[in-house]
């Protein structure tokens, strides 16, 4: 694998030294990425939500019954407008959800919808398969998906990259918190597969 040629100015020195120490590496280099990969750059642009667009989805599931933790998590949230008391906020939601808003069932369709901000406009019939009470219909729909990558929205430059990276590296083991399948839509439209192993039922690793 060549150097990538870096023009002057473009990364700082510790990002040219990291690459430089990845291209001269023997060792299988294991990727570790996180939501911000796939996230909605800006209103209106493609991608899946960014935490405050979940939680603002959490707090319409839950509809005002999210509890006392969620409630204060979330005004803590809108107050300081940090990182962090976003990211508190999002797992009070889902545990409220989880607990008192319906469950498992419940939680999915939160991050159903969410994902389904990523691909092109479903009709009426393939919205309700995917949508279904019945979890095999569901599931067997959402394959459906996954199985045609071009029905997905244009996919961030850095998602695009990193499938073409994949697809040229077969059997490089990802692992990523993230609940959407852009990385894997990201492979196969550069022509590779990818394997999905669930690892826990919050950790999920992918094989290019």
């Amino acid at each position: 694998m060549p150097a990538p040629e870096v023009s002057g100015g473009e990364l700082s020195e510790g990002a040219r030294d990291l690459i430089a120490r990845i291209v001269k590496s023997e060792r299988k280099i294991v990727l570790l990425l996180g939501s911000a990969l796939t996230m909605q750059p800006g209103p209106g642009l493609s991608g899946v939500p960014d935490v405050r667009g979940v939680v603002n989805r959490l707090r319409t599931a839950l509809a005002g019954d999210g509890g006392v933790k969620f409630d204060e998590a979330v005004a803590r949230a809108d107050e300081s407008g940090s990182g962090r008391d976003l990211g508190v906020a999002y797992r009070e939601g889902f545990d409220a959800l989880l607990r008192r808003g319906g469950g498992q069932d419940a939680v999915d369709r939160v991050i159903l919808e969410a994902v389904l901000e990523a691909h092109e406009f479903l009709d009426n019939a393939r919205r309700a398969r995917v949508s279904s009470a019945n979890r095999e219909v569901r599931h067997a729909a959402c394959q459906e998906l996954l199985d045609a990558p071009a029905g997905w929205l244009p996919l961030r430059p850095s998602v695009v990259a990193l499938g073409e990276i994949l697809q040229q590296d077969p059997g490089r083991l990802v692992f990523t918190t993230n609940f959407d399948p852009l990385i894997e839509v990201a492979v196969k439209r550069a022509g590779g597969t990818a394997r999905r192993t669930v690892t826990h039922a919050r950790r999920q690793s992918r094989t290019a």
